[in-house]
């Protein structure tokens, strides 16, 4: 599918977000230079290891509030971070259910999203989690792109952080402009992931407080959840266009922007929009 007519909220054009596993101890420190900077987050978490805390992970009584307070996005990563593409399918099930059902009585929320634990998982996987309700889960492939997905259940960041290009792929994602026409821009979404352990174990903290510093407070940029962008790019798909292509209907919850053909148009949940 392509996206050329989709916009973020407020006919932004441009996305960023992030994703962190684990649950670790570091989460505190990261956590804080998010909220500093008014940026959204999705951590992955492994709700069977986190009853008591252990001193490299936090229990789940801290790491709920901690998340909720930059309303971060808490999202499931196996109840015991097991190897989903090693496991049967009943495995499977128990793991993400398990992490599913305990996140939500946690949280009071719906958990829709996650993250493959050690990147493991197979097709028979991403059938199960479509029965279970994830709609995306995280893989661990580098595409060093800004496009958004057509595969959510096989979710590519952009990059982790340790990537040796990651300053250069942010210029590229905050100056770059298409070539092209304005109304055949396409939107971008640049997706960072990591642990916050390894911050500390290369004692590089400074790489995500300046990247952070560099990427906030853009005009054209909607700092996001997964959820979020998920969330919002499904419900554009659901957007229902006239056979001469001269209306649009929005069934969904969401109001939807998009820029058709060079201009800007809004269409509020539940309306009927004429694009002439």
């Amino acid at each position: 599918m392509k996206y050329s007519f989709l916009r973020f909220p407020e006919f932004k054009s441009k996305a960023l977000t992030f994703s962190y596993d684990d649950a670790s101890i570091y989460d505190r420190k990261l956590v804080q230079i998010f909220n500093d900077n008014k940026l959204k987050a999705t951590f992955n978490i492994n709700s069977g290891l986190m009853k008591e805390s252990d001193g490299w992970r936090m229990s789940l009584k801290e790491a709920i509030p901690l998340y909720k307070s930059g309303g971060h996005e808490i999202a499931i990563h196996g109840y015991k971070h097991l190897s989903l593409g090693d496991l049967s399918g009943s495995c499977v099930v128990d793991e993400i259910l398990q992490d599913k059902k305990v996140l939500e009585k946690a949280t009071n929320q719906i958990i829709c999203g996650m993250a493959y634990a050690y990147g493991s998982y197979n097709s028979k996987t991403v059938n199960i989690l479509k029965d279970l309700g994830v709609l995306y889960a995280r893989t661990v492939f580098q595409t060093e792109r800004f496009d958004v997905s057509e595969t959510f259940l096989e979710l590519k960041p952009t990059c982790h952080h340790n990537n040796p290009n990651l300053f250069r792929l942010l210029d590229l994602f905050l100056t770059k402009e298409d070539s092209d026409l304005f109304f055949k821009k396409e939107p971008k979404v640049f997706y960072v992931w990591g642990h916050s352990h390894e911050f500390e174990r290369d004692n590089n903290w400074d790489i995500i407080e300046q990247f952070c510093d560099k990427a906030s407070g853009k005009a054209d940029v909607w700092y996001a959840t997964n959820i979020e962008i998920v969330n919002y790019v499904n419900a554009y798909k659901n957007l229902v266009f006239s056979a001469n292509g001269k209306m649009v209907y929005n069934p969904t919850a969401t109001d939807i922007f998009i820029n058709f053909y060079g201009t800007d148009v809004l269409i509020p949940s539940g309306k009927m929009i004429d694009l002439n």
